[in-house]
């Protein structure tokens, strides 16, 4: 399964063999997403409503003042 042998290489996930991994997801019903360079993700103030991992490449956190200016809050890598 391509989602468990991704998840074993995130460290959060690798006490766990790929056997228990895809029991996981079957049952948590996951599913493994794939984002474009600069692709929006979230908007600042949406509900949180799942978990996310990166597994890998990285993604910016950026805030938006009241004027419209964006800023760079974070960086967050793979893992």
């Amino acid at each position: 399964m391509e989602i468990a042998c991704s998840l074993s290489k995130v460290a959060l996930f690798q006490c766990f063999s790929e056997e228990e991994l895809s029991q996981f997801l079957k049952e948590g019903g996951m599913k493994l997403m794939h984002y474009a360079k600069d692709q929006l993700v979230a908007l600042q103030g949406d509900a949180c409503t799942s978990l996310d991992v990166i597994v890998e490449g990285r993604l910016s956190l950026q805030s938006i003042d009241e004027q419209g200016t964006v800023f760079k809050a974070r960086v967050l890598e793979a893992g």
